[in-house]
This record gives structure tokens, sequence and C-alpha cells, in this order.
């Protein structure tokens, strides 16, 4: 416990996260089988949310790190690497799909889907992502609004002048 009293909010935000997401991800796989959902669809999500979970952890790992220029760094990496996961993965769902509807020699007899197993998931996915995002929005150390929000309201900054003061923050 004295580990976790240790992080950021931020920090906090990024594990909670990834337990909602690896958690989710499990029991979705399971019910994605063809005893009880038999879904493509429902599978390829849970693996899209599974490297989701892991986009989180890995981000999690750059907000530990202390150095500023390797902590973009790895942001980055992170950005990068889960993208092109999720391009890959979708690809070869993509493609199977394609194969099970214009195969011939599928058997369509035990093709029925469980639509109330799917639609249970996509309800309790977005239950998951509203905790997250409460999360984010009351742990987190500064939020989003923030890093396009000018220093002062009070003067009527120029976009440009805006823009420029970021660039400078994130170098």
């Amino acid at each position: 416990m004295a580990f976790y009293s240790s992080l950021s909010g931020t920090s906090k935000s990024l594990l909670l996260t990834a337990c909602l997401f690896f958690t989710i991800s499990f029991f979705q796989y399971i019910a994605s089988l063809p005893l009880f959902a038999n879904s493509l669809a429902l599978r390829a999500d849970c693996l899209s949310m599974f490297i989701d979970g892991l986009s989180y952890l890995g981000n999690l790992a750059a907000d530990m790190n202390t150095d500023p220029r390797s902590k973009k760094q790895m942001e980055l990496v992170v950005a990068g690497l889960s993208l092109t996961l999720l391009l890959g993965f979708t690809l070869v769902f993509f493609f199977d799909a394609l194969n099970e509807v214009f195969s011939q020699s599928i058997s369509h007899d035990d093709d029925t889907v469980n639509a109330k197993i799917v639609l249970a998931f996509a309800l309790l996915g977005l239950l998951f992502d509203l905790i997250s995002l409460a999360a984010f929005y009351c742990l987190s150390d500064s939020s989003l609004l923030s890093f396009f929000m000018p220093k002062s309201l009070d003067t009527q900054q120029p976009v440009e002048q805006v823009v420029d003061e970021k660039a400078k923050d994130l170098n």
C-alpha cells in the first residue's frame, strides 16, 4: 500500500484504468467464446481493450519517469506501439471476418450470436470508461483542458502565442 500512496494522481488514474481494462478484457474474452456469446466482434474488442490496458501501463511507467526528456520519448513510443498493435490486430480480425463471411464451407447452424451478452459488455465497457474518466478528472495532476487554456484568462492572448507557449513547455 505504501507504493500506491507514493504515486501521483495521474499514476493512480492510469493504474486504476489499466486494472479495469484488464478485468473486463478477461471476462469479455470468456464471454465471446462459442459457448456463451459466440461473437468474433466481442473477441476483437476484448483484444483492443487489452492493448489499451498495456498502453495505460506503459504511460504509467512514463509518468513515473523523473527525466522530462525521456518521459516524453516513452509516451511517444507507447502511443506508437499501441497504435501499431491496434492497427495490426484490427486487420487480422477484419480479414478473419471477411473469410468467415465469404467462405462456402462454413456451416451456419451454430452462428447465432447472443446479443444480450454483447450488449451487457458494451454497457459494462461504457461504465468502465466513465469510471476511468472520473478517475482522471478527480486524481490527475493536470487536466487536458488546462493544456489548451492560456495561463491567464484575463488577457486575450492570440492563439499563436498560446501555441508557442505550449510548444516551449514541451521542449
